[in-house]
């Protein structure tokens, strides 16, 4: 009797994507009154190696239009206001602490790109880098502006 051929695993992209979406919805699951992490979802796209991570280039890997603004953040600012313990409780600050030592031992070039801030209600915040392969993983989420 044969054994079944098990498919290909996913591109190592594609599983850290995955991967940190998980640890953020272990988040939501764990502080299910608090939204801050209740929206986030993986992303995944590829990148060649060899081409520099800009708003230029995440913007064709990611199939964003190019009437969409993309700004990109630095992702220690961000790190820096999640984990004030002034900004947000501790278990929001734990979280974030986790998240962001989880990020800087996965990815590469961290950083944060915000898709259509200024245009109106569809704003998306990505926090992305690179895999050891050179592509693109991270999580994704919309934003609210008032």
């Amino acid at each position: 009797m044969t054994r079944p051929v098990p498919p290909p695993p996913e591109p190592l992209h594609v599983r850290t994507g995955r991967a940190l979406a998980a640890v953020v919805h272990r988040m939501q699951n764990e502080w299910s009154e608090d939204t801050t992490f209740s929206l986030w979802q993986r992303f995944s796209a590829e990148l060649e190696a060899a081409t520099p991570l800009t708003a230029d280039t995440f913007r064709v890997a990611a199939g964003i239009a190019a009437r969409r603004t993309i700004r990109r953040r630095d992702v220690d600012d961000y790190f820096s206001y999640v984990t004030d313990p002034t900004n947000f409780e501790a278990e929001v600050v734990d979280a974030s602490v986790l998240l962001r030592d989880l990020v800087s031992v996965a990815l590469s070039e961290p950083t944060i790109f915000k898709v259509g801030e200024g245009q109106g209600v569809n704003v998306r915040t990505f926090l992305v880098g690179r895999t050891r392969d050179g592509n693109l993983a991270g999580i994704q989420a919309p934003e609210i502006q008032t």
